[in-house]
């Protein structure tokens, strides 16, 4: 089973080599890493020992840029009241 993360400031193949050298020793191999560069996607495959996604966005982070859990498009969006959303702008 592979887990997903969406990677902001991922746009060529540099920033990919700078991903793998960076989370290549912590998932074992960079083997286990998967790229989509055109949707920003990093997949990372299931390992002996579970890594925690913290530990995952906070490598991707040192690398300067960013990361969160991949959220496939349409998919349904926690509901918040019309004033969690807009209370502080009124």
């Amino acid at each position: 089973m592979s887990r997903y993360f969406k990677i902001h400031g991922m746009d060529c193949a540099d920033e990919v080599a700078v991903l793998k050298s960076e989370l290549g020793p912590l998932v074992g191999d960079e083997k286990l890493l998967s790229f989509d560069v055109l949707n920003g996607r990093m997949g990372v495959s299931a390992t002996e020992t579970d890594l925690a996604s913290a530990k995952i966005i906070a490598a991707v982070g040192r690398t300067g840029m960013t990361a969160e859990p991949w959220r496939e498009r349409g998919a349904k969006e926690v509901s918040v009241s019309w004033w969690e959303r807009y209370g502080r702008t009124v």
